[in-house]
């Protein structure tokens, strides 16, 4: 009776059991996850229009998209007077993030608003959660921006070395020592209207110096290993070495590098916000809640504790996750 040979660990198996073992980034993971769970399905859980409704026996749904027909409809107040054979789910929390009640301004957190309201009596609740979506999108993208140039870039230096490296080198000294503070600036002063993606790009284009340098120093110890001489060796294209046999091998540093991307993204955002130099109003972000606390900040507290803690929190889950993927994709773990 033949006995089958067991399969030896694929690196990625081993650093995915690595890193789950650690309970820190797991669970930072986890909690991240859910973030971007929430930041995606933002309008179906906090808006002030139903997310399915039957009228007069026609379904709508989604219908937090606007429909001509209820643009002028109040549904906190029609859910309670609905005629018979009509239905109606409202989201989780049935508030607008951008709904002005200058009645309700300045509320404590209670059970109508749980994390109170602002100046202008929006629910500062409905606000975070729409707020995780400028937050996130901004840490994704910029650092997808990043990642995208720096692995390039730290690519051709490593791959060809010389002169091309020297060059390159030179570059990204010059880069890295621009600050994406003056950059944004700059952008704010030229362009008319400031938007989310002038601020993505601003953040990207200055943030791709750490990711070519690690690139490039994985390529220039990859460069002279076997694998690589050998498809030289036998005429394989620099562009089929440099993206199918080489660059595959060094993404590991790069991975956790766009990590701690994340986390360095989400504060330059929301330090941006704070300062007014953020997305435009009325688009909620937790800096633009956090920039409210300046003028209200003995009056209301929870317009610096929630938010606040939501930039803490974001913050410090990428980090522990840059850290477990860290050790992780080191060679030297034992597991």
């Amino acid at each position: 009776m033949s006995s089958r040979r067991a399969k030896p660990n694929s690196y990625l198996r081993l650093v995915a059991r690595a890193f789950l073992a650690k309970r820190l980034s797991t669970a930072a993971l986890v909690a991240t996850l859910a973030l971007i769970v929430i930041a995606v399905a933002a309008p179906y859980i906090a808006n002030d229009a139903p997310i399915a409704l039957r009228r007069s026996g026609v379904w709508y749904f989604p219908s937090t998209f606007t429909y001509a027909e209820f643009t002028s409809t109040d549904w906190r107040d029609a859910v309670d007077n609905l005629p018979i054979g009509d239905y109606v789910l409202m989201p989780p929390v049935p508030q607008s993030p951008n709904r002005t009640e200058i009645s309700n301004r300045l509320v404590p957190p209670s059970s109508g608003h749980v994390m109170g309201t602002d100046d202008l009596g929006r629910d500062v609740f409905a606000r975070m959660i729409w707020g995780s979506r400028i937050s996130l999108s901004v840490g994704f993208v910029a650092v997808g921006i990043a990642v995208l140039i720096g692995v390039i870039v730290g690519a051709v230096a490593g791959y060809w070395g010389g002169y091309v490296d020297m060059t390159v080198s030179r570059v990204i000294e010059v880069v890295i020592c621009f600050p994406v503070f003056f950059l944004i600036l700059i952008i704010i002063a030229i362009v008319p209207k400031m938007n989310i993606y002038y601020l993505m790009l601003a953040i990207g284009v200055v943030g791709w110096t750490g990711v070519a340098r690690l690139v490039r120093g994985e390529f220039l110890k990859l460069r002279t290993q076997d694998f690589t001489v050998a498809a030289r060796a036998l005429g394989v294209p620099a562009p089929r070495i440099i993206f199918r046999h080489i660059l595959p091998n060094a993404m590991a540093p790069v991975l956790v590098s766009a990590t701690f991307g994340i986390a360095g993204a989400i504060l330059t955002e929301s330090g941006l916000s704070f300062l007014g130099f953020g997305v435009p109003p009325p688009t909620p972000s937790w800096g633009s809640i956090l920039s409210l606390a300046r003028e209200y900040v003995y009056q209301a507290w929870w317009l610096t504790a929630f938010p606040g803690a939501a930039i803490f929190l974001s913050v410090l889950f990428y980090n522990l996750i840059g850290e477990g993927l860290r050790d992780a994709a080191d060679p030297r773990l034992k597991i």
